[in-house]
């Protein structure tokens, strides 16, 4: 089926601009899946904005003006295409209107897998048991590796269009490898779903905690989907954690655009930004050995209240825990856990240090703390 070129790129710059609806959203990728005109046209879209003036634009201009020069890509859209741009404000329109980039459904949570199995749900419902499976593994026509906690999935177009899911437990952490080389470590209690294979963009969607090195690559932007927020990337380094109800991108390398609900934000290299669940965005300057400290398996806490504590023992060691009395809400707790210690040297440290009176298991391997 043959599709109306001008209304394939009005669709287009609708998306990048963050104004398209659900239904036109949908007619779109069907179109640019089933047409190659269509796909070329919407292709067309994405590397107009990699252009290098587009970039210097980005760069050049603040936050503050992300909502205006959507709005003028908008309105400009719909009577002119983006070939016939060429004045510097319009590329620029073009530049920041793709930052509001669009919305799929987040990745539903997999019933039936192993307390502490890393899993990877694959296309038909199936799933494999990474923790046990070393060696390659077909998925879709590709054939992954896996071993040594890293899960690398080769670069390739046959697989494009096939979305996988991993599931890291609690107690666990892992790596994957994606099919554009850009690379992902995954925390405990993290999930990530991602292609096989990218096609035109890249996108991923993350829960948990995760550390990403984007590979470079200027026809393609990267976007990390979360529950509340968006970061949208071109080649980078940043730590993303969603384990609270505030979400937290911290930059290391390069820029990155955070986007949440109507607020967006650009950050540079040793901030961070938090959106509540208000999509609030506030940026602040961050420790990055103290937020990067769980890549060597130490959990940073500087005066976390205890229930924070007791959260992290859980996550990081994948145990049960009970407490037998009400958690002390007043105490704040400032230090570390390394993982690769065992568990009863941290707790001496909190019972010699009277944040707790006692600890003990039961039969059944749950931790009590009183």
């Amino acid at each position: 089926m043959r599709y109306n070129e001008e209304e394939i790129h009005r669709l287009a710059l609708d998306e990048v601009s963050g104004v398209i609806g659900d239904s036109d959203r949908e007619y779109l990728h069907r179109a640019i899946a089933e047409d190659s005109h269509a796909q070329s046209v919407y292709q067309q879209v994405i590397r107009q904005f990699a252009d290098p003036a587009v970039q210097q634009a980005m760069n050049d201009s603040g936050p503050g003006h992300f909502d205006q020069l959507t709005n003028k890509l908008h309105r400009k859209s719909a009577v002119k295409r983006i070939a016939t741009y060429s004045a510097a404000a319009a590329v620029a329109a073009l530049a920041i209107g793709y930052f509001f980039s669009f919305q799929t459904p987040a990745p539903p949570k997999l019933a039936g897998i192993k307390k502490h199995q890393v899993a990877l749900e694959v296309p038909g419902g199936g799933t494999f048991d990474l923790s046990d499976t070393s060696g390659i593994i077909q998925l879709g026509g590709v054939s992954a590796s896996n071993g040594n906690k890293l899960l690398q999935i080769p670069e390739g177009e046959a697989a494009a269009g096939k979305w996988v899911t991993l599931h890291v437990p609690e107690g666990k952490d892992y790596q994957v490898q994606l099919s554009d080389g850009s690379k992902v470590w995954l925390n405990a209690a993290s999930t990530l779903k991602f292609p096989l294979a990218f096609a035109g963009v890249r996108e991923v969607f993350v829960s948990g905690e995760a550390y990403f090195e984007v590979a470079a690559n200027a026809l393609e932007p990267f976007t990390v989907h979360m529950e509340q927020t968006e970061v949208i990337v071109l080649g980078t380094s940043f730590n993303i954690n969603t384990y609270k109800t505030v979400e937290r991108v911290s930059l290391v390398t390069g820029k990155v655009m955070v986007k949440a609900g109507t607020d967006s934000l650009l950050l540079k290299p040793g901030f961070e930004v938090t959106a509540d669940e208000k999509k609030a965005l506030q940026a602040t300057s961050f420790d990055e050995h103290d937020v990067l400290a769980w890549r060597q398996g130490i959990q940073v806490f500087s005066k976390a209240p205890l229930s924070d504590i007791y959260t992290s023992i859980k996550r990081i060691y994948g145990i049960e825990i009970a407490l037998d009395e009400a958690v002390d809400k007043h105490s704040l707790f400032t230090g570390s856990l390394d993982r690769k210690q065992p568990l009863t040297s941290f707790l001496e440290v909190l019972r010699y240090s009277r944040y707790i009176h006692d600890y003990y298991y039961t039969q059944d391997s749950v931790l009590h703390i009183k």
